[in-house]
């Protein structure tokens, strides 16, 4: 006998789908007044087709980016899209008011935990502190149902690292050999 279709989602995606109009979750609501017996294939159908029952993680960081977007709108503009490129941020924006270029770096959550930045984030975060560029480290949990902004610009001001990469040329540009 095949598993009973939850009563609800896991989450609802669809209350806030302008966040993630490329995605298709699988709602219980779709089955109302399906028999029992035919729920399991129609469920089964609905996910061939494509639909999902939850999000994946590049579902809650694409819904987060949407969402910061939306939120500094008024703030920022000309959001360009730099999270593919390895630059230790995700997009990067003009500052409407001083014309400033910011730095974004997104960090979307289901539920509120730390946050690490990871790869080339921290280098990214090290580096425009020390160019007084500014880098902001948008952290939205709540996703997808409750989200929140929130803005952090000076991440490395208030992080906490338990490693330091030391690169090759830099060591070896700031140490002393002993022979």
């Amino acid at each position: 006998q095949p598993a009973p279709f939850p009563a609800a989602p896991f989450s609802n995606w669809e209350k806030l789908s302008r966040y993630s109009p490329h995605l298709d979750f699988l709602s219980a609501d779709y089955l109302l007044g399906v028999s029992a017996n035919d729920k399991s294939s129609w469920k089964d159908f609905f996910i061939r087709i494509g639909a999902k029952e939850s999000g994946e993680r590049h579902d809650v960081e694409s819904f987060a980016i949407e969402f910061v977007k939306d939120k500094l709108g008024s703030q920022l503009s000309n959001f360009i899209s730099k999270n593919q490129q390895q630059q230790g941020h995700d997009l990067e924006a003009t500052d409407v008011k001083a014309g400033a270029l910011v730095k974004l770096e997104v960090k979307g959550r289901k539920k509120e935990e730390e946050i690490d930045l990871i790869g080339n984030e921290p280098i990214a975060a090290r580096r425009a502190k020390l160019n007084n560029e500014p880098f902001w480290v948008c952290i939205v949990p709540g996703i997808p149902e409750n989200p929140e902004l929130w803005i952090i610009q000076d991440a490395t001001a208030i992080g906490q690292s338990n490693t330091l990469t030391l690169p090759i040329n830099i060591w070896k540009k700031y140490g002393y050999r002993i022979v």
